[in-house]
């Protein structure tokens, strides 16, 4: 949806929905407004009028309700890495698998981003998250030049003690004018059962996205 987003915004610049939409799920720098904070304003009407709000089958979060920022207002909360000496064992291949999006600010593309991701257990393995121990955990450095923000996640699981479900994230990156090609390596901690009923584990899975990775060729260049 997001290459389809640039490539039409590309071939009409003024159509501002389509801007929008890409806004809607982009970095921070480039939201003209929270799209959703309207909502919490809504219920609140409705309860001081004595009526119940009707609940939401997925409430809105991150990208979608967050307020916009002022260039130079990046803030970034340091963070230290979580298993320095690298003592936690390596995920073996085939347990976790992840996959990311990246949104582009629609006039300054290469400077400013929102990343979405998710992690989830392998598709084909019988690997469970174990929900009744650390929570999945990332740490996040970028290229010298980038700042990063949150450098430091962690995702709760749902109630149960084992699930297979998705787990999402989302992350800011912006840079300074001198920036460097863009790379975000990172550290992922995570507790899982091999199967159910199996041995549970605690792992580490180093990983990086490229600048090719964030930065991918599948929509032509935004118009300035």
């Amino acid at each position: 949806a997001i290459s389809h987003w640039k490539q039409a915004l590309a071939l009409d610049p003024n159509q501002y929905i389509w801007r929008r939409r890409l806004q809607q799920y982009g970095p921070r720098l480039d939201k003209p407004y929270a799209f959703y904070d309207w909502i919490d304003a809504a219920r609140s009407e409705l309860l001081a009028r004595g009526e119940t709000p009707l609940p939401l089958k997925v409430e809105p979060s991150g990208a979608e309700i967050a307020k916009p920022i002022k260039d130079g207002n990046f803030e970034v909360t340091p963070a230290s890495m979580p298993d320095p000496d690298g003592r936690v064992q390596r995920a073996a291949p085939g347990l976790m698998e992840w996959r990311h999006v990246t949104v582009s600010h629609t006039q300054r593309e290469r400077r400013s981003i929102r990343v979405h991701m998710q992690w989830q257990p392998a598709a084909n393995s019988s690997v469970e998250w174990n929900n009744e121990a650390e929570p999945l955990t990332l740490w996040l450095e970028a290229a010298p030049g980038w700042k990063v923000q949150p450098a430091f996640i962690q995702v709760p699981g749902p109630p149960m003690a084992h699930d297979r479900e998705v787990r999402s994230l989302e992350f800011e990156c912006q840079a300074s004018e001198d920036a460097a090609a863009l790379e975000i390596r990172g550290v992922a901690l995570f507790s899982i059962c091999e199967s159910s009923g199996g041995p549970c584990l605690y792992r580490r899975l180093d990983w990086v996205l490229s600048h090719a990775d964030l930065f991918p060729q599948q929509a032509p260049p935004l118009l300035p």
